[in-house]
């Protein structure tokens, strides 16, 4: 009698199983971990933007430094809120808020944002009243990265809060 080989056996096909298995599982786990690295990624982006124009508003004075005197938004080089170092100027955090609503696109480019929207406050640090805002509020599925910093305004001290979100 001769023996003939069958094509389709149960191990053959128990064995594609397992393979199949492992495979579906391995490209799930690898779309996982890249999504999650863009994720941070994006998130990197964020911080590092949020927390460079937060320390360059609050220490410097912009360029150039006359700035918030200058009748055309073309005119500025860049943004800074300080006097000094962490001392801030009424006239240029007032400025900085008019320029909001007619030229924000133009302000983003200013503080370095280039594709995220922002949302700038300034609140005394004693009471939490809001003393100046600008931009424009993030909704609730955006990511939002806020930077913090403290300083002064004439005898107050103040908190700076940049929230920057896409």
């Amino acid at each position: 009698m001769k023996a003939r080989g069958q094509v389709f056996s149960t191990d053959f096909i128990v064995g594609m199983l397992v393979f199949l298995f492992i495979l579906s599982l391995s490209v799930i786990v690898s779309r996982q971990a890249f999504l999650q690295a863009d994720s941070f990624e994006q998130y990197s982006e964020l911080r590092d933007a949020a927390s460079a124009a937060a320390s360059a508003l609050v220490v410097s004075s912009g360029q150039p430094s006359n700035w918030e005197k200058l009748p055309s938004i073309n005119d500025i080089n860049s943004v800074g809120l300080a006097e000094e170092r962490n001392v801030l100027s009424s006239e240029k955090l007032q400025r900085f808020s008019d320029l909001n609503s007619s030229n924000y696109s133009d302000l983003k480019q200013l503080l370095g944002l280039g594709k995220f929207d922002f949302f700038f406050s300034v609140e005394l640090l004693q009471s939490s009243q809001q003393l100046y805002s600008a931009g424009m509020l993030p909704d609730s599925n955006a990511t939002v990265v806020s930077a913090s910093r403290l300083a002064l305004l004439g005898s107050d001290e103040i908190l700076v809060k940049l929230e920057v979100f896409d």
